[in-house]
């Protein structure tokens, strides 16, 4: 799933109806979008914002095809109690669900190359492997691996 452009409105630390056109690069048709907003204050200083679902329950989106991801929503920012005047806004795509119930999510590999790295925190799923690997070795790790 590629984000192609987006909008939202935002008023000092307040955003509103964010939205997101984005392409499905897969060879499979989706069914669901989440995306991931970050923010930036005036000092350059960014924060991951929110993961919210795609407001449209009914999105079907074929191979090859664009969609307007809509959230239908006003988020509202603020640090240590203090509002953050938002300058910035980043949308990603967090999460894709697959027509055939198989899910993606960006793994280190596809964060690599921004700053969501050090922004996002590990999946639950990469957090359960790390543990995995840190209790019982790495003969335990690939064994669960080979599972899949």
């Amino acid at each position: 799933m590629q984000p192609r452009n987006g909008w939202a409105q935002v008023t000092g630390n307040e955003i509103r109806a964010p939205r997101v056109e984005v392409r499905n690069a897969s060879g499979s048709p989706v069914k669901y979008v989440e995306l991931g907003w970050l923010v930036s204050d005036r000092s350059g200083q960014q924060y991951m914002a929110a993961s919210l679902p795609a407001s449209d329950p009914e999105l079907y989106l074929p191979p090859g095809k664009t969609a307007k991801v809509l959230q239908d929503t006003a988020l509202r920012f603020s640090r240590g109690g203090r509002p953050v005047d938002v300058q910035r806004m980043t949308g990603f795509v967090s999460m894709v669900e697959f027509a055939d119930g198989k899910v993606w999510v960006p793994n280190q590999e596809d964060l690599e190359g921004n700053s969501l790295r050090r922004l996002l925190a590990p999946s639950a799923e990469e957090q359960r492997l790390m543990d995995l690997y840190k209790r019982k070795g790495l003969a335990a790790l690939v064994e669960e691996l080979q599972k899949y």
